[in-house]
């Protein structure tokens, strides 16, 4: 009793319940303990087929309160439901497997219902698998067994283990008294989730424990708002008794600290109580230096490696980076850039949304440039997009960010306007950077006119790798100065990236909306750095 207090913090809600309504029974805390280390094994990675021994935040953060914890009523379990919140890597689905058998095998409830329950058939299947191995590899669990393929039955009380998921024959008329729920960050409805809930009330110490890495942002997911929930039980903003919240992550202080260093060491340990475990420190390290060295990597080993949730794996540049080129809110217009010389991209389009020229006007630090963005859609799809309740560039045109061109197909005349008034009033354009998709009779009428014209390759890796690095390294350190382009930060926000080897680009499939702005801009940037970096060559190579 008094180890667990000294392990278990009453603000995690885990040591201190009402005396007066429960109590530690440390014997069967001791007796689950002895069963994962008398009767399971590893089944897979480093510790493959060796006795399970529990860490000891497993041991004193999950087992031992699970099946310590009791009402003093009738003795049976406090807690109805846990909430692991971990890293990738940390045994969690391992951990769960052996809770199941647990519930199977020591709570000795006639008839009763134990589900391994996953997003997808062949995940349920999985975890299942790994349970029925465990069965099958120790003598005494599999002769108090019946194996069946999608089934372990134990004889004497004939309750049963079976792979559950949303796409299983039959979800009605559950009876559960036990559960796991794999990965909720993978569900995509709560159907399933809902029938597991309301399948238990009939049961008479039913459990239930939810697993998951951080998943993307989404207010409305299934399993933020249970990530929500057991924030607020752990805060003690909710009271419930039941529930057991056990979440590794970076505390909110920390996240806001302005040095705030995810490749800190003693920052992994503290959200992996597996590391050095069952993780090799090597092996993070690893994937750090991905991140230091792919900064598009970096959201995917914050997300992963240290249970922070971002808006999207590939998110390229999160909002409140972007946020930081807010120099001011004083809207620019070509008149502020008089006499300065301006470096341009252009992504074209005919039908679909967006057409636009991005500025880029280096400043006198020669590291800062301000941003200068012209927009043009078509009045078809502007009304489409509006009616569909996706972007607003009526309300954008209102503010001057997008001009609305009339009918159903853009005027190249009016970007090649837009060119010409660039280059007045003593401002140098050298050289106009455009993506060549569908482009070409733009480019000869460009040069016609006595403009320098670029193409950039979409197809061209080594040609969009630096300026797309260059964009992010520039944001973070609030460089690209955009006065708060409503327009270009939404573009900004919906990128995902394309990883190449060691290339990466963005990548318009798979990005979440329209991104013209930010091509636009990455082409404008990869023709100052040409001018200022003689490792640069227009014809479309990285010169080594």
């Amino acid at each position: 009793m008094k180890l667990l207090k000294k392990k278990i913090t009453k603000k995690e809600n885990l040591s201190q319940p009402d005396s007066d309504k429960y109590y530690f029974d440390e014997t069967a805390a001791n007796e689950a303990v002895d069963f994962f280390c008398t009767y399971l094994t590893y089944q897979r990675g480093k510790k493959g087929f060796q006795p399970y021994q529990p860490m000891e935040w497993e041991k004193e953060k999950v087992i031992k309160p699970i099946f310590g914890w009791k009402r003093k009523k009738d003795g049976l379990r406090k807690y109805r439901k846990a909430f692991l919140y971990i890293p990738r890597k940390n045994n969690k689905s391992t951990l769960g497997n052996g809770l199941i058998l647990g519930f199977h095998f020591l709570d000795n409830e006639p008839g009763a219902q134990i589900y391994y329950t996953a997003n997808d058939e062949k995940q349920a299947r999985l975890g299942f698998d790994d349970a029925k191995k465990m069965v099958i590899a120790n003598k005494y669990l599999n002769n108090a067994s019946t194996i069946y393929s999608s089934a372990v039955l134990r004889k004497k009380t004939h309750s049963v283990i079976k792979p559950l998921s949303h796409e299983s024959d039959s979800k009605d008329g559950l009876d559960i008294h036990a559960a796991v729920i794999d990965e909720i960050h993978e569900w995509k409805t709560r159907a399933l989730f809902d029938k597991i809930m309301t399948g238990q009330l009939s049961r008479a110490q039913p459990f239930t424990l939810i697993t998951t890495t951080a998943g993307t942002y989404d207010p409305g997911a299934l399993w933020y708002s249970e990530y929500t929930y057991a924030k607020k039980v752990l805060s003690g903003e909710i009271i419930d008794e039941t529930y057991l919240p056990i979440i590794f992550e970076p505390s909110a202080e920390d996240l806001l600290k302005p040095d705030f260093d995810p490749f800190d060491e003693n920052l992994w340990y503290e959200v992996n109580p597996s590391l050095d475990i069952i993780i090799d420190i090597d092996d993070m390290r690893v994937e750090a230096n991905k991140a230091k060295n792919n900064p598009s990597y970096l959201n995917v080993f914050k997300r992963y490696y240290l249970n922070i949730s971002t808006k999207s794996i590939d998110v390229f540049i999160p909002y409140h980076i972007w946020a930081l080129g807010n120099y001011d809110l004083r809207k620019r217009t070509l008149q502020d850039y008089i006499g300065r010389k301006c470096f341009v991209g252009v992504d074209l389009s005919s039908y679909e949304d967006l057409t636009c020229i991005a500025c880029v006007f280096p400043n006198d630090d020669k590291k800062s440039v301000d941003v200068l963005m012209f927009y043009w859609v078509t009045e078809e799809k502007a009304l489409a997009r509006k009616t569909a309740n996706e972007a607003d560039y009526f309300l954008w045109a209102d503010q001057g960010y997008v001009t609305i061109v009339p009918g159903n197909r853009h005027d190249y005349g009016l970007i090649k306007n837009g060119l010409y008034e660039i280059n007045k009033d003593g401002r140098i354009m050298p050289v106009v950077g455009y993506d060549d998709w569908n482009a070409s009779q733009f480019a000869l009428d460009l040069v016609a006119e006595g403009i320098n014209v670029n193409p950039w390759p979409p197809q061209n890796k080594k040609l969009w790798h630096k300026p797309t690095q260059n964009l992010e390294s520039m944001a973070k350190n609030g460089l690209i100065h955009h006065y708060g382009n409503p327009v270009l930060a939404w573009n900004i926000e919906n990128i995902m990236i394309r990883y190449d080897g060691e290339y990466i680009k963005p990548d318009k499939a798979k990005s979440r909306d329209k991104i013209d702005g930010a091509i636009a801009l990455i082409i404008a940037l990869g023709e100052w750095m040409g001018h200022q970096d003689d490792t640069f060559n227009f014809r479309g190579e990285w010169l080594d």
